[in-house]
């Protein structure tokens, strides 16, 4: 992320860390901070970037509101719905939040979007697989999937585990290495089967969409009011 928006163009104020704050001179950033630094790191910010857990967003996004710097927030495990302190937030802030900032899931959302009624005897399903290290199943991603299909008559989800769960849309989550994302729908039939699939290359396209989303909150007059959205709002906005 930090590579990226650096080429990008993009004025580096600080980075929150866990570890001990101060100038990271390996990486050129201006300074460093914990937690307790936040509300001096956001003074004269533009707009706040966050992927981190949701306990610490717990933490820091009502501090952003505090300081009015719009958020864009990569952080998952926040729930299906956004919880009561994030929509406080959000009703002071712009607030970006998706759980993939890809430039190339939206096309695939609006696929599944399209799909209307299944015909008799089809499954439907999602396998999603994220390197070793994440800990949420499903991913947010998955879910997002799982709601774009509810015009094919499945409002619902289940995990993939024992017998099916008829009228669902059945999720498989694989936790393998340091595999950056990849989404397949699969809707089955009694002989025949039509595939959808998103693979994210690497991680940097995940800091391109968040730099896109920063962009649009940084300023400018087409500046989002406050409100909470997700990147695809954004990018039907015309984001730059």
């Amino acid at each position: 992320m930090l590579a990226r928006a650096r080429s990008a163009g993009f004025p580096i104020r600080g980075l929150l860390v866990r570890a001990t704050p101060g100038t990271d001179g390996a990486s050129g950033l201006p300074r460093r901070c914990g937690p307790s630094g936040l509300r001096e790191l956001l003074a004269g910010a533009d707009v706040y970037l966050s992927a981190t857990s949701p306990a610490a967003e717990r933490r820091s996004l009502p501090i952003v509101a505090d300081a009015s710097v719009p958020a864009v927030v990569a952080t998952t495990g926040l729930g299906e719905s956004a919880p009561a302190w994030l929509r406080a937030c959000a009703r002071r802030i712009p607030i970006v939040l998706d759980a993939n900032f890809s430039l190339g899931l939206p096309i695939l959302r609006r696929a599944l979007r399209a799909i209307g009624p299944m015909p008799p005897g089809f499954d439907v399903s999602i396998v999603e697989t994220h390197r070793a290290g994440k800990s949420d199943r499903p991913s947010g991603t998955a879910l997002l999937l799982a709601r774009d299909l509810t015009g094919s008559g499945y409002r619902r989800w289940s995990a993939a585990e024992g017998p099916r769960a008829e009228g669902t849309v059945e999720i498989a989550s694989l936790r393998a290495g340091e595999t950056p994302g990849v989404h397949r729908v699969e809707i089955a039939g009694p002989a025949e089967l039509v595939r959808f699939e998103h693979i994210a290359y690497g991680r940097e396209t995940f800091a391109a969409g968040m730099l896109v989303a920063a962009r649009a909150l940084a300023g400018g007059r087409r500046r989002p009011s406050p409100g909470l959205y997700r990147f695809e709002d954004l990018l039907r906005r015309g984001a730059p």
